[in-house]
């Protein structure tokens, strides 16, 4: 009877063990989904040190819309525009309100879309 606890509690803890290898190994999605939460409407730029009207990349994004984004990952190395140099790096934009999405790589500000919220669950993209 000893043997047989012991072989299963043998079997669950290797199980245990190669689950976490497996999951440890499995790279987590890094997409997050943000609805913008303050009161500024949010460009969409190709480079986050250059902020023109002719360096967006897609179509502003606004609050009073219900709008979003995709974002990878965030940078500290964009240009500050008030608020920190906290860029969020978009994949996908959301215009909820007006009932459609497409995928569009840039920079958004991050104070301006969720107060920098978000880049506790982000990675940093090292550029």
């Amino acid at each position: 009877m000893y043997i047989g606890k012991r072989l299963a509690a043998t079997t669950a803890l290797i199980g245990a063990i190669a689950t976490a290898g497996v999951l440890a190994a499995t790279p987590a999605s890094a997409d997050v989904g943000i609805r913008l939460s303050t009161s500024h409407n949010v460009g969409v730029y190709g480079d986050y040190h250059v902020i023109t009207n002719n360096d967006k990349v897609a179509k502003d994004l606004s609050p009073a819309m219900h709008d979003g984004i995709d974002a990878d990952c965030y940078s500290r190395l964009g240009k500050d525009l008030g608020f920190g140099p906290v860029w969020y790096h978009t994949i996908a934009e959301y215009h909820n309100d007006l009932g459609f999405s497409q995928y569009v790589y840039g920079w958004t500000y991050a104070p301006y879309v969720d107060n920098s919220a978000a880049v506790g669950s982000l990675p940093n993209c090292g550029y």
